[in-house]
């Protein structure tokens, strides 16, 4: 099925090859979100801008749910076609970045319970 997320952990890295990245936890399961599983195994993602006016959109999108749910219906958002990658765009988005897939970089993670003892 289609997947969307809202990740805000968004950022460029370079311009010369252009590079974009996003920044995904685990699930509350502990397992690796959606995103990163498709991008690694299809070679490609889309970054689609959230604006202010898709803001209830992009919140319905964050709901954790199964694979099989198509996530751009759950958000009420339509389907566009890309032009470069398979993925497709949400067509409600004045800006989108077709990108082919790098490299995943895994940070180490503490448990709950070193975070919680800080705080």
């Amino acid at each position: 099925m289609s997947n969307l997320a809202p990740y805000s952990q968004f950022q460029n890295l370079t311009y010369d090859l252009p590079y974009v990245m996003f920044s995904a936890n685990q699930n509350s399961v502990g397992k690796r979100k959606d995103s990163v599983v498709n991008a690694e195994a299809t070679g490609e993602f889309v970054y689609n801008m959230a604006t202010y006016e898709l803001r209830d959109a992009v919140n319905r999108s964050a709901a954790e749910v199964p694979l099989e749910v198509d996530e751009f219906e759950l958000a009420g958002l339509s389907k566009a076609p890309s032009i470069k990658v398979k993925p497709l765009r949400v067509a409600e988005s004045p800006v989108q970045f077709e990108c082919a897939y790098h490299q995943t970089l895994r940070l180490r993670r503490e448990p709950t319970a070193r975070r919680a003892k800080r705080d």
